[in-house]
């Protein structure tokens, strides 16, 4: 609909079929968070957004105030998506409607106050554990973008999208107001290219630069590889376009089965059945990153054992709360305190190994708790890491994965 209402209904199929193809849009639309919300609802913002340009009624400008907002309240980037929009709009000559725009921004900035208070209040623990992106972090973001097809399929967007632009390329690059026909161009690519960009700079201050943020630009992206298509002489020759696209990008659909595209899922059932095979009464448990204790919860709620850790990090409540997600890692006063008060404990460590190596809790513990515990464990899991420090033997030992003495686990 969307490709219909920017190009043709030609451009619109053909965008669907490269977004149905596409193994990192396939990746998290299977996942129980709210990425596909994230990108439908970016969609529909759009779709009423042109809607209401084109007929400025009441009902459009609602609708697409509507779409917008829950889009935000589905994921914090979709402000940009708005940005994005008003910048536009700075580029056409579309007197008639700015009075009634102008109104739907105030309305949105309304709406989306309290995210805005929220963020401003808890602060951004839950992303402590991204880390600064570089320019190599932009053509990996660009892979996966593309499907997780390697080199030559970026080479094949970036060439579609590029055809697409060249013949309107002059107009462009002239940051003055410009006709429909042009228009149009230049909104895609401003969804495209403005949240990538602004978050990474954006991320030199305060990292949350991840490539599955940036979801909500796909749709963007294949209307713009769509519209190049289109300008190819023939059906010939789309159909050939199309079925190259299909050959590149469908090998990596079928290896998601096997292996994720961009990071591995935390195996946080079989750890956290592993704790509870070998807990025992008085144990306690930290979380190297807080928001690990949201999966070991549930797990833990489904799994019977004759003893349940208690969580001594992070801990704001009787029950998980939402405080435990804005946490940030364990402080060193309360790491020093644990072997004095505790005779065993249980670390869970998750994405811990930074480009130089450890950070800077796991090498704390590494380098403290041996000294104080003489008996330890260590199990790995896929991206999680296991250990439980303890002063007396292990009651029920796994075969092979206990270190006696004070060196520390490798």
């Amino acid at each position: 609909m969307l490709g219909r209402t920017l190009f043709d209904a030609r451009v619109g199929l053909m965008a669907s079929f490269l977004l149905v193809i596409n193994a990192f849009h396939v990746r998290y639309s299977q996942e129980a968070r709210s990425y596909s919300w994230f990108a439908l609802l970016s969609v529909l913002s759009f779709i009423y957004f042109l809607k209401f340009l084109e007929d400025p009624t009441s009902g459009n400008r609602r609708r697409h105030l509507v779409a917008s907002v829950l889009a935000v309240y589905t994921h914090f980037f979709a402000g940009f998506l708005v940005l994005a929009q008003w910048l536009s709009l700075r580029l056409v000559d579309r007197r008639e409607v700015e009075p009634l725009i102008k109104k739907s921004w105030r309305q949105f900035a309304i709406a989306i106050l309290p995210l805005v208070i929220f963020a401003a209040t808890t602060g951004v623990g839950v992303l402590r554990w991204i880390p600064r992106p570089g320019w190599t972090s932009l053509h990996i973001t660009a892979l996966y973008l593309t499907g997780g097809g390697g080199e030559r399929l970026l080479w094949l967007y970036a060439a579609a999208c590029g055809l697409a632009l060249v013949p309107v390329l002059p107009a462009l690059v002239r940051f003055r107001k410009c006709g429909p026909d042009q228009w149009r161009y230049r909104l895609v690519a401003i969804w495209l290219l403005f949240p990538i960009m602004a978050v990474f700079l954006i991320s030199q201050w305060k990292p949350c630069f991840l490539a599955r943020y940036f979801i909500f630009t796909l749709p963007a992206l294949a209307l713009l590889a769509a519209a190049g298509i289109r300008r190819l002489s023939s059906r010939w020759l789309m159909g050939a376009a199309l079925l190259l696209f299909a050959a590149w990008s469908l090998p990596a659909v079928d290896a998601l089965y096997q292996k994720d595209l961009d990071t591995g899922r935390e195996d946080f059932r079989s750890a956290t059945r592993y704790i509870l095979a070998h807990a025992e009464p008085g144990d306690v448990i930290l979380f190297h990153q807080p928001i690990g204790r949201m999966p070991f919860e549930y797990y833990r709620s489904r799994t019977p054992a004759a003893a349940y850790p208690i969580v001594l990090y992070p801990a704001h409540g009787d029950g998980l709360t939402f405080k435990d997600f804005y946490a940030g890692s364990p402080p060193p006063p309360l790491l020093e305190s644990v072997p004095s008060r505790y005779g065993r404990v249980w670390i869970v460590f998750t994405h811990n190994q930074l480009d130089r190596g450890p950070d800077r809790t796991t090498s704390f513990i590494s380098a403290r708790f041996p000294k104080q515990y003489p008996i330890s464990m260590r199990q790995e899991f896929q991206e999680i890491e296991v250990r439980l420090y303890c002063r007396t033997r292990l009651g029920r030992e796994a075969s092979g994965s206990a270190n006696v003495g004070g060196s520390p686990p490798k």
